[in-house]
């Protein structure tokens, strides 16, 4: 039952400033490929987390710009004929 226990560890909500600054230094000294061992850098954040929060959010690949008038209208075609 240690895995029942280990989840209920975990934190679900939003990640903190500091937790944000702690992965991006664990990234920089593991690299961003050994999730388990940057996981066990921050109480209570998985290495899956940890993974899904650099990929999705805070790595510097992640594109932060608004959708071109070309990908607007991709959007609204895809929508028009698949809906939701």
């Amino acid at each position: 039952m240690m895995g029942v226990e280990a989840e209920c560890d975990r934190i679900k909500g939003p990640w903190s400033p500091e937790e944000d600054e702690a992965l991006r230094r664990l990234v920089e000294r593991h690299g961003a490929r050994n999730w388990t061992a940057i996981g066990r850098g921050i109480p209570g954040r998985s290495g899956k987390s940890c993974r899904l929060r650099w990929c999705n959010q805070l790595s510097p690949q992640v594109e932060r710009r608004p959708f071109t008038p070309d990908e607007d209208a991709a959007i609204l075609r895809a929508h028009a004929r698949l809906g939701n």
